[in-house]
């Protein structure tokens, strides 16, 4: 058997096996800010790289140099700055994990660390694309809705204001046509200013 099983704690985690220069059958893979998750054909998710915010999955901020095996039954992955997330294969419910200062998890708090994946809350189907960005989540739902949870630095997440959400947000479009500079006018047709 030439499987290496680190011990953490008291949990075991599986390392790749001992001599592999690269993972097969890979057909899902993610990079955040310093660490890189994948998924294989059998729906085993991966990960390596940084961990101080657990954002690898592995129930501690112990860094790893190669693919540590995460869970089991995932469908895709998504990295962030320091977080990740997945949605279930089975059940579609989306897991995230990691950091969480700026509510990017959307479990109603911020300042906490999630080192497994965690779900969130209300959300188990009907998931479209999902984005995540350095301290912020953003995904489809329901095939309409646009959700996001985290920082909300100069606007990105589309709420019309600068707060922070660390709950579960739908982001509704605002009906007013945007401020354009001096000496430009907003044109409805083309959604755009222009000069006057």
């Amino acid at each position: 058997d030439n499987t290496i099983v680190s011990q953490i704690g008291t949990s075991s985690v599986v390392l790749a096996t001992a001599g592999a220069t690269s993972l097969s059958n890979i057909r899902d893979i993610t990079a955040g800010r310093y660490h890189t998750c994948a998924v294989d054909n059998s729906n085993v998710m991966y990960c390596w790289g940084r961990n101080d915010f657990g954002q690898l999955g592995t129930n501690n901020t112990t860094q790893f140099n190669r693919p540590v095996q995460i869970t089991t039954d995932v469908k895709n992955v998504y990295a962030g700055g320091k977080h990740t997330c997945l949605v279930k294969n089975s059940t579609s419910q989306l897991q995230c994990w990691g950091n969480n200062a700026h509510g990017q998890l959307g479990q109603g708090n911020v300042n906490q660390t999630y080192r497994v994946p965690t779900n969130i809350t209300g959300i188990n189907s009907q998931l479209g694309d999902i984005a995540l960005g350095e301290n912020f989540t953003c995904f489809m739902h329901q095939g309409v809705n646009v959700k996001c949870m985290g920082e909300n630095a100069y606007g990105i997440m589309g709420t019309q204001d600068l707060n922070n959400v660390n709950v579960v947000t739908t982001i509704n479009p605002s009906a007013a046509a945007p401020t354009c500079m001096t000496g430009a006018t907003f044109d409805s047709g083309t959604s755009s200013c222009k000069c006057s």
